[in-house]
């Protein structure tokens, strides 16, 4: 009678299976991917695009690190040190070394660079190379008078008549101009150092790039004080390579990768064999120093290993997909014993929104920011009247997302009669009481301001004294400050960008939908949308005829529903009601009180129009739960 019954019920639930879904829900599944750009000798082409942050592994990133069988959690277990002398000796420092070295499978000559950089520096084929620090057209073709090649560690302070000078890593196309400017000078902020944004007026920040280039040669070519590539001035100061320690974790920090540098690690891989670690692992230049690694930092990892790790991989994940029901009815296909998973994060929906049209009164608190160079002046310094005055931020459609680095920045604009006065984060008002170069700033004096925006949708801030706000771009100056009247449209006009509080997050969760999952006992899956959820607790309760009640916790996130498993449900109690109550924090949010399996497939088949059709597959339902009572 038992396997009369099954036979009966794997006929019943395949017409259910074909006539549709429970409740219509439907999933699919979908990966972010990178569309590699392939030549005919196996060079990948640069993907990349300049500004855009990198937030993913590439697959080359993953599969060289599967392949090397290590992961950034690995590679973060490693010690690196404080003192500059002590790091090359450090367990990181010779892990790194080893691990971009023993996959150097083709160490470039010099000339052979040349016809290298249109698939590392052009983007994904295109037909002109992209010049490193100011992003002009240039190339392909060779052509010594219009661009040659950069040393970004100068062979002066480096690995001179060694490969490590030819490295297709470290050399980046320039314009001639822009070459012979920077010369051998070490990188850095200070008036005496070369300032990488310079050439580009800030349009490209380069900081972070540079400052992982100098970290790969200093790691892959052992270009210490006391190394194999000798320079008897180490990696620090106007004898080295770049300022300090702290300008070069300052830069890492405030210049993230973007995906240009990562389609360029990509490419150089297809050549070399190699890759910058530097690159898809940034942190590691915070531990290689034993600095801590920023909160909230963006890198391709996302702050998780590589999926060559045992835990979660780097690579963006595939959306889950719908549980399959299964065609045998005797093999069960149960859903795996749900594991809570952590919950989405929601983030706080806060930003800051581009002025375009001036407002009747201009009270609130903004973002005073330089579009061209995405920088904001730094409302939470001290010093407010400085150069490089700012911090970096992300501008996405005129949005700039709030957060700890922006809400530190912004500067508070309050009426004060018809003008208003302007005052930092840090608690400082600032004006000007002449008509002239200058910033004054005061913690009790309260500067006043007129504000408009000129026809082009710029902020146009006049002091008191009349000068005007306005951003200074040159390399030794990338400053805010106030400028006179005479001589003011010589510097670069900015933006106002307001802060917008994101509206309060209300709770709604509802039961939209169930689904049999057959086996050797029947189980329902229950489908739940949940919103703002936030730090509750949910959970379901389930109540089958005369009962007791079952409470389950534990879910799964199918295609961003909360999926709740009710299970053992023997065949014979297909007629029984199932009420399903969804709990949040304990309280009663929404109920289903009307679902049974009978019931469900009579509604299914609703719409057939053949009503002996509809009535066998009842009558065989009935008749299967009867035969499992009387056995």
């Amino acid at each position: 009678m038992k396997l009369l019954f099954r036979k009966s019920l794997a006929i019943v639930m395949a017409v259910v299976i074909c006539t549709g879904v429970l409740f219509g829900l439907g999933f699919s599944a979908q990966a972010a991917t990178v569309n590699y750009n392939t030549a005919s000798n196996g060079y990948v082409y640069n993907w990349g695009q300049r500004g855009t942050d990198a937030t993913f592994m590439s697959p080359m990133a993953t599969a060289f690190y599967q392949k090397n069988n290590t992961s950034l959690n690995a590679l973060l277990a490693l010690s690196g040190s404080s003192s500059e002398s002590s790091v090359p000796s450090s367990s990181l420092y010779k892990k790194l070394q080893s691990l971009m070295k023993d996959n150097h499978d083709y160490v470039t000559n010099y000339d052979a660079t040349k016809d290298l950089f249109k698939y590392t520096d052009c983007q994904n084929g295109g037909g002109k190379i992209s010049s490193f620090y100011s992003g002009k057209a240039i190339g392909p073709a060779w052509n010594g008078n219009e661009w040659n090649r950069e040393h970004t560690w100068p062979n002066s302070k480096g690995d001179k008549a060694g490969s490590g000078e030819n490295d297709l890593m470290m050399l980046r196309p320039t314009s001639t101009s822009e070459n012979s400017s920077r010369g051998n000078t070490a990188y850095g902020e200070s008036s005496s150092y070369y300032h990488p944004n310079e050439e580009s007026n800030g349009a490209y920040d380069l900081r972070g790039d540079v400052a992982r280039i100098v970290l790969y040669v200093y790691v892959r070519w052992n270009c210490t004080n006391t190394g194999s590539g000798y320079n008897p001035n180490g990696i620090f100061g106007s004898g080295g390579v770049i300022e300090s320690k702290k300008v070069l974790l300052d830069w890492i920090k405030s210049d993230p990768v973007d995906t240009w540098e990562l389609g360029r690690n990509d490419a150089a891989e297809s050549i070399l064999g190699t890759r910058n670690v530097f690159v898809d692992y940034p942190e590691l230049a915070f531990d290689l120093f034993n600095e801590a690694i920023p909160s909230g930092y963006t890198s391709p990892s996302n702050g998780q290993g590589s999926s060559g790790d045992s835990g979660s991989g780097g690579t963006q994940p595939d959306t889950p997909s719908q549980p399959e029901t299964p065609v045998e009815p005797d093999e069960p296909d149960e859903p795996d014993t749900p594991v809570e998973p952590e919950k989405p994060t929601t983030p706080s929906g806060s930003y800051y929104q581009k002025v375009t049209t001036a407002p009747s009164d201009w009270s609130g608190d903004y973002l005073i920011v330089y579009e061209t160079g995405n920088l904001a002046f730094n409302g939470g310094l001290t010093t407010l009247d400085a150069v490089k005055d700012t911090i970096s931020v992300t501008i996405n459609d005129n949005i700039i997302a709030a957060n700890d680095a922006t809400n530190a920045a912004k500067f508070t604009i309050a009426k004060s009669g018809d003008p208003y006065t302007i005052k930092s984060a840090s608690g400082y008002y600032i004006g000007r009481t002449g008509d002239s170069n200058g910033l004054n700033s005061s913690k009790t004096t309260t500067y006043t301001n007129t504000i408009s925006l000129n026809s082009n949708g710029s902020a146009h801030i006049v002091s008191s004294g009349k000068a005007i706000l306005r951003f200074n771009a040159a390399s030794d100056q990338m400053r805010f400050r106030y400028y006179k009247t005479s001589s003011y449209t010589g510097q670069k006009a900015i933006h106002l960008y307001k802060y917008v509080e994101a509206p309060v997050q209300t709770l709604s969760a509802e039961i939209s939908g169930a689904q049999v999952v057959i086996g050797e006992n029947l189980s329902i899956n229950y489908y739940t949308d949940i919103k703002n959820l936030g730090d509750s607790k949910v959970k379901m309760r389930f109540t089958l005829g005369d009962d007791d009640s079952v409470t389950v916790t534990s879910y799964q996130i199918v295609d961003g529903k909360y999926v709740f498993n009710f299970n053992n449900l023997a065949p014979q109690r297909m007629t029984d009601v199932i009420v399903a109550e969804l709990l949040v924090d304990d309280e009663v949010i929404a109920t289903k009180s009307d679902y049974s399996i009978r019931q469900n497939a009579k509604n299914l088949l609703s719409n057939n129009p053949s009503s002996a059709l509809k009535q066998l597959i009842a009558d065989m339902l009935y008749y299967g739960a009867a035969a499992q009572s009387y056995r």
